[in-house]
């Protein structure tokens, strides 16, 4: 039900979500989360990244551009990944808890999502599976918290069920599954992002 309900909730804005990313405080965040989360991915020219919920592409679009990466997308939403593939990004439509691709990535990016699904463990995984030997995991996360709490009410109330956790939760979780941990950033007032190692 859960995921229904996420997806219901993302479906709705597929069409108009990159652009109103780039628009007014949206955009201001969105630019400082990027930074955060560029410098802790590190990549090279050519590395292969799996964005795990990847909404309509603005990261997969700003690191192939950027860096040169080669970027793949999953997300639970079709009218998401049309948006991804209308800019030649490969997209697949699922679970990034399913995605078992044959292909293995250097960087695993998990921007924005793991707070909208019911088994973070299960990505965390999915994740350890898909990236090479001492490929890298980058999350971005919403602090917890007092601004942790208003994101996902405010995300509640548009009928999208929210979970925020701590740090720490996360990072438990992603040590359960040999994930260990390198660093985190503060990205904005309500956000940061973390990587880990496989």
């Amino acid at each position: 039900m859960q995921t229904e309900r996420v997806l219901k909730y993302f479906n709705e804005r597929a069409d108009a979500y990159l652009s109103r990313s780039q628009k007014g405080l949206w955009e201001i965040f969105r630019q400082r989360e990027y930074a955060a989360v560029a410098r802790l991915l590190a990549l090279k020219p050519g590395h292969q990244v799996l964005d795990g919920g990847c909404g309509a592409g603005y990261y997969a679009l700003r690191l192939r551009a950027e860096f040169g990466a080669e970027v793949t997308g999953v997300d639970i939403s079709q009218k998401m990944i049309a948006q991804l593939s209308a800019h030649g990004i490969l997209g697949h439509v699922g679970n990034v808890v399913d995605f078992d691709g044959a292909e293995r990535f250097d960087r695993v990016l998990l921007a924005g999502m793991l707070e909208f699904v019911p088994d973070v463990e299960a990505v965390f995984r999915s994740a350890f599976r898909a990236l090479k030997p001492g490929g890298r995991l980058v999350a971005l996360l919403p602090k917890a918290g007092l601004s942790g709490w208003a994101y996902a009410k405010t995300h509640e109330w548009s009928g999208c069920p929210t979970r925020v956790l701590s740090l720490s939760s996360y990072q438990h979780r992603a040590a359960h599954v040999g994930l260990q941990f390198v660093e985190s950033v503060a990205s904005t007032p309500i956000s940061l992002a973390a990587s880990w190692v496989k």
